[in-house]
């Protein structure tokens, strides 16, 4: 059971066991589905979007030769390719919103270790200590714990979304529209690739340049790291700009910090370790280790 006040930072990674590309593998499918023919999976939506073959072919072209990391950061830096690039990532993500992708399966993943922990009754949910702040836009931890409790513990879909409410999940750069058991206004866990869905999507979706550190979002999730006596980073890049908005000099000071470091190179580790206030730097875990094994090796639940 968790019983410090806790927040879990995600990234891309985290949502990678679940069917969705983290930013350079990303930018290489949208790149790949734009070369396809006429009917690809891209290309059509974006076509009837209103989108001419020549914008969808230059920002192809520009995105495969920039060499940025991500279709955010590209984007950053090109905001003219801004509506299209953002209905192209709503496009490829609502694709990817497969339900049986969300269902356990005999090799256990990460969300299912996390509400393993958590507890065995809905008040152990309704009374955790734990918030999650992410960085990513797909809903999947959401439509995975409201299916959780649900099933587990006879929850009416609206019992089910307090629970879920209470785990005040901030997606800080947006998300590919509200869960539809939180918002009226929002839409179910679909991978239907319908106008309506992908505006909805790209009404939702924010820019880093779009952004600043007031924000709501951001000031909610800085609130909420203040209030924590534990942060874990999951699957997460450790890109400046992101630590410079949580502002990491002032909140971080005194916490037990800890961060997955997936592949991360030695060299790398300790760039991120140095981008944390001394003394109080992060504990990094092992770069073989996945969400899960990160996890299951770190103190993050004691």
């Amino acid at each position: 059971m968790i019983t410090r006040p806790t927040v879990l930072i995600l990234g891309a990674g985290a949502s990678q066991p679940y069917g969705f590309p983290p930013g350079r593998e990303l930018v290489f499918t949208v790149i790949s589905h734009l070369q396809s023919g006429d009917d690809s999976s891209l290309r059509r939506p974006l076509r009837e979007m209103g989108f001419t073959e020549a914008t969808m072919s230059e920002f192809r072209d520009e995105l495969l030769l920039s060499n940025q990391p991500s279709v955010d950061a590209f984007l950053e830096s090109r905001p003219e390719f801004i509506p299209v690039g953002k209905a192209a990532i709503a496009v490829e993500l609502i694709a990817r919103e497969t339900p049986d992708a969300l269902v356990r399966r005999p090799d256990m993943r990460w969300y299912e270790y996390l509400f393993n922990q958590i507890g065995t009754t809905r008040d152990d949910f309704l009374s955790c200590p734990l918030r999650i702040v992410t960085f990513n836009y797909d809903r999947s931890l959401e439509y995975a714990l409201h299916r959780t409790v649900k099933s587990a513990f006879a929850l009416t879909d609206a019992q089910a979304a307090e629970i879920v409410r209470s785990f005040s999940v901030t997606h800080v750069h947006g998300t590919v529209g509200p869960p539809h058991f939180l918002d009226i206004n929002g839409r179910p866990y679909t991978n239907s690739t319908a106008q309506g869905n992908i505006a909805l999507a790209v009404q939702h979706i924010r820019i880093v340049h779009e952004l600043d550190a007031k924000t709501p979002e951001f000031e909610i999730a800085r609130s909420l790291i203040g209030q924590a006596q534990v942060l874990a980073f999951i699957g997460f890049g450790y890109h400046p700009t992101n630590l410079k908005r949580l502002r990491i000099d002032s909140n971080y000071k005194g916490r037990t910090i800890l961060g997955s470091a997936y592949h991360l190179a030695e060299a790398e580790m300790h760039r991120v370790r140095a981008s944390f206030p001394r003394p109080h730097s992060i504990e990094l875990g092992h770069p073989v280790d996945d969400c899960l094994e990160f996890l299951r090796n770190s103190p993050v639940f004691l």
